[in-house]
C-alpha cells in the first residue's frame, strides 16, 4: 500500500457498533413440500440429478439506522468510528472471510479497490463524496442489476417497512427497475438513485437486512408476491408456458430450437418476458398452470405463479441449483430440475444443451 492517503482503513462492525439495530423479527416459513417431487437420476443419466436439499432458514430480519454514515460500492457502509458493514452483516451467518474472498484476483464484485488484510481492511477513497442530506430507506444490495436479485434481495427488504416515511435510495440502472418498485409498492414511492461506482455521505441510512438468505423465502413473502399479482387485471388463455432464453448472450442454451418445437407440440405457449411489459409478464405466468424454464432470472417469476401445478426448471449445472430449487421449494411449487451439459469449462455462463429426452421424461412423469 504506497499511498494510504487515498485509503480509508476499516474494521468489520458489530451489531453493537451501530447506533440503532432493531430486535430481531421472527419469520414465518410454510411446511416443505414432500421430498418425491423431482425424478430420481438413473445409472445412465448421470446429469439428470436430484440436487442435494441445501435448504437454510433464516429466522429473524432486523433494521440498522445510521447516522453521517459512508457508502462505498454496492453496500459497504462505513460509520464514523471506521467500522464497515454491510447489509447482510447483521444476519447470522455472516463471515468478514467469506467477504474479503470476494476482493481477490479475478473475483472482484464491488466497484471500489479494497485490500483486506485479516482483522482490518483498507478501501480506495474516492475524493468526489456525494452529500444526501435528508433520511433515506437505503437498499443497496448485492447484484443490482440483476432481475432475480431483485425480487429475492431488495423488494423483501420493504415488505414490514414503513417505506413511505422516506425517500428510497436504490440502483435505478433500467427503467424495469421503477417499474418493478412501482407496481409492488405504489407510484407514489420518492426514490433516490444510487449508483455503485460512486461514494456518499448519508446524513441518516435506515438499512434493512436482506429479509432471507439462500433465496429460501418466508411466507410473508411468498403471500405478498400471490397478493400483487392478483392486482393484474383480465387473464391469460395460456395454460402451458415455456420462459425462453432466446437471444440471450450469457448461458446460451445451444438447442434450444429443438426443445421450443419439442414444447410447441406439446401445446407450449413460447413466452419471451423481456419483450413483455411488467404486468403482462406477470399475467402471463399467474395464469399458467404449467411453467417450463432454464434456470436464471427468468425463474424468479415463479414468485408470481399463484396457479402453477408444475414447474420444470432446466439447469446448465450445479452453480445456483440450490437457490433455485429453495425459490421453487420454499413457494411450495411442486418442481422437477433437469441438468443440461456445458459445452466448454468456461465456468456457469458457458454454452449448454438440455437432453430432450429427459425434458420429455420429466413431463410425462408430472402427466403434462
Amino acid at each position: 500500500m504506497a499511498t494510504l492517503s487515498k485509503y480509508i482503513e476499516v474494521s468489520p462492525a458489530r451489531a453493537d457498533d451501530l447506533a440503532t439495530v432493531s430486535e430481531p423479527v421472527a419469520l414465518q416459513y410454510s411446511p416443505l413440500p414432500q421430498n418425491g417431487f423431482l425424478i430420481a437420476p438413473t445409472e445412465d443419466s448421470h446429469y439428470l440429478a436430484r440436487p442435494i436439499d441445501l435448504v437454510r432458514r433464516t429466522s429473524s430480519f432486523q433494521i440498522a439506522a445510521e447516522k453521517n454514515v459512508r457508502l462505498m460500492g454496492f453496500r459497504s457502509y462505513i460509520t464514523e468510528q471506521g467500522k464497515l458493514f454491510l447489509d447482510e452483516s447483521l444476519l447470522n451467518g455472516f463471515s468478514w472471510e467469506a467477504y474479503a474472498r470476494k476482493f481477490k484476483a479475478r473475483r472482484s464484485y464491488e466497484d471500489y479497490t479494497a485490500v483486506f488484510l485479516e482483522d482490518s481492511a483498507f478501501l480506495k477513497e474516492d475524493g468526489d463524496v456525494i452529500n444526501v442530506d435528508e433520511a433515506v430507506i437505503s437498499l443497496a444490495s448485492d447484484e443490482p442489476s440483476n432481475y432475480g436479485s431483485w425480487i429475492y434481495r431488495i423488494i423483501p427488504k420493504l415488505i414490514g417497512v414503513n417505506y413511505q416515511e422516506h425517500p428510497i435510495f436504490v440502483y435505478q440502472n433500467s427503467k424495469w427497475m421503477k417499474g418493478l418498485l412501482d407496481f409492488c409498492f405504489g407510484s407514489e414511492l420518492t426514490i433516490k438513485n444510487h449508483w455503485p461506482h460512486r461514494q456518499y455521505h448519508l446524513s441518516h441510512a435506515v438499512i434493512p437486512t436482506p429479509r432471507n438468505v439462500d433465496v429460501y423465502f418466508d411466507q410473508e413473502v411468498v403471500s405478498f408476491y400471490e397478493t400483487v399479482a392478483k392486482r393484474v387485471a383480465e387473464s391469460s388463455r395460456h395454460e402451458k408456458i415455456y420462459l425462453s432464453r432466446q437471444g440471450q448472450s450469457i448461458r446460451p442454451l445451444v438447442n434450444e430450437a429443438e426443445l421450443i418445437a419439442l414444447l410447441i407440440s406439446r401445446g407450449f405457449e413460447i413466452i419471451r418476458p423481456e419483450v413483455m411489459g411488467l404486468k403482462d409478464q406477470i399475467r402471463v405466468i399467474r395464469d399458467a398452470k404449467v411453467i417450463v424454464c432454464p434456470g436464471g432470472s427468468g425463474l424468479f417469476n415463479c414468485v408470481f405463479a399463484s396457479n402453477a401445478e408444475f414447474v420444470l426448471d432446466l439447469e446448465a449445472g450445479h452453480d445456483w441449483v440450490y437457490a433455485h430449487h429453495n425459490l421453487l421449494r420454499s413457494s411450495g411449487k411442486h418442481h422437477t430440475i433437469v441438468f443440461g451439459r456445458r459445452q466448454n469449462d468456461d465456468g456457469p455462463h458457458a454454452p449448454w444443451t438440455v437432453d430432450l429426452t429427459h425434458v420429455v421424461q420429466a413431463l410425462d412423469h408430472a402427466g403434462v
